[in-house]
């Protein structure tokens, strides 16, 4: 008889429970598996939601740049802008749409801000610029007797809100000299 005496190293009957304390049973590999699985698990998922959050927080820097080049261009083209001081130009505005001759001390050529259906586009001459914005108002800036100075971009970005202020270069006389 098989496992009939005692003090042998042969169980008695077939069973998935350890009776001996050589080796491990298959409840106790099945276990431990299961704990391995819900860690590896647990870990990804945490993982995930670090790296989604760091994509996030890489997706907002990438807009905030691109409102920031936006506007240095934008600055840069409304600079162009040389009215002269005797010149009491009439331009074009409404809160969508700025058309401002006299770029680049041409009266015919003109500087053209506009915002359409969510997307805001500059235009002067050979360059175009456009950047997708959730909303946004333009105005002129003038001056107290009423000379347009610059113009007034605000607009609002992944519900950031960004002003460009920028003022135009003319030939002026007064005390100052050129701006």
């Amino acid at each position: 008889m098989r496992g009939s005496r005692r003090g042998t190293n042969v169980p008695n009957e077939c069973s998935i429970w350890r009776k001996s304390s050589e080796g491990f049973s298959l409840v106790e590999v099945l276990m431990s598996l299961l704990v391995f699985s819900i860690g590896v698990v647990g870990a990804w998922t945490l993982s995930m939601v670090v790296l989604s959050h760091f994509s996030r927080a890489g997706s907002a820097v990438k807009r905030a740049e691109e409102a920031h080049n936006f506007d240095l261009i934008l600055r840069r083209l409304v600079e162009k802008v040389r009215v002269p001081f005797w010149e009491r130009v009439p331009m074009e505005e409404s809160p969508m749409r700025l058309v401002v001759p006299w770029l680049d001390g041409i009266e015919a050529s003109t500087l053209e801000i506009s915002i359409e259906n969510g997307r805001m586009t500059v235009r002067a001459q050979d360059t175009t610029l456009r950047l997708q914005v959730d909303e946004g108002r333009l105005s002129l800036m003038r001056t107290s007797d009423g000379r347009v100075v610059g113009v007034c971009v605000e607009y609002t970005l992944d519900g950031i809100r960004y002003t460009c202020v920028a003022n135009f270069r003319s030939w002026s006389v007064l005390p100052g000299g050129m701006r």
